[in-house]
């Protein structure tokens, strides 16, 4: 049959071995997860914790018309979460 493959990368706890990231054959890379979806190029899992975007002061970021559409960060001193989109910084908003 065929042979399936994984890059994993583990800690020792305690003298414990914990599988902390794994990238499967196909590519998808698990944090928090031993079988990341093949349908995902990142999975993230936690039952505890979040995903923290980097966080940059509004004079500070990168200029977005030189930057790929979907560049994401948060910005320290308006407390939004920005993004490009066509070579301009949108605020996400939620309502």
């Amino acid at each position: 049959g065929e042979r399936s493959s994984a890059l994993i990368f583990s800690t020792m706890n305690d003298n414990t071995l914990a599988e902390a990231m794994r990238i499967n054959n196909s590519g998808s890379v698990g944090l928090g997860t031993s079988s990341p979806s093949t349908s995902a190029i990142l999975e993230i899992s936690s039952s505890t914790q979040g995903m923290m975007l980097p966080r940059v002061a509004r004079g500070s970021k990168p200029d977005a018309s030189a930057a790929l559409n979907g560049l994401m960060l948060y910005e320290t001193d308006t407390h939004t979460v920005i993004v490009v989109s066509d070579g301009a910084w949108k605020t996400l908003s939620f309502e």
